[in-house]
């Protein structure tokens, strides 16, 4: 499953909290990341920086946020 697109569930709480709830029972080897652009409909208010940052907030742990952004992904894609 791809952590993506918090910025569509409206307040930041709200992605937070599935955040919480994706890890706690998908774990780090079934979760990657993805930054969700170009951010259709959302163009005047999201930024590629914006989309890291709430990665870094649903993912304070940077050893788990590697694993996600990359180790995770590149399984799914080239195992």
């Amino acid at each position: 499953m791809k952590l993506a697109s918090g910025f569509r569930l409206g307040p930041k709480e709200v992605s937070l909290t599935c955040a919480k709830e994706l890890l706690k029972f998908a774990g780090l080897d079934r979760l990657f990341w993805g930054s969700d652009w170009p951010f259709a409909s959302f163009e005047s208010e999201m930024t590629y920086q914006k989309a890291i940052d709430d990665l870094v907030s649903w993912v304070p742990d940077a050893a788990a946020r590697r694993k996600i952004g990359g180790e995770t992904a590149l399984k799914f894609y080239f195992s």
